[in-house]
């Protein structure tokens, strides 16, 4: 991730899984955006990247993670189902 972004910028990630690349994205000072259908992976990631944003808290980092946004802002559109 370090080799193809820069601090502050925003990675994508079209199959978020559990959000272990957005917990690295939020661990680098990059701010992320992650699109996930199933609903189990969908809970694990909301808890992970939870984590990172308070992880990076305690440790005293400055800045906004997400440029403005809400700071823990989830949404899932559709049914989202487990199939």
């Amino acid at each position: 991730m370090k080799l193809w972004s820069n601090p502050g910028e925003t990675v994508f990630s079209p199959f978020a899984g559990i959000g272990s690349e957005g917990y690295v994205a939020l661990t680098f000072n990059r701010r992320f955006v992650g699109t996930e259908l199933k609903r189990a992976y969908y809970e694990r990631a909301k808890l992970n990247l939870e984590t990172a944003i308070r992880d990076r808290q305690a440790a005293g980092s400055q800045g906004d993670l997400f440029g403005g946004f809400a700071r823990t802002t989830f949404q899932v559109n559709g049914a989202g189902t487990d199939e």
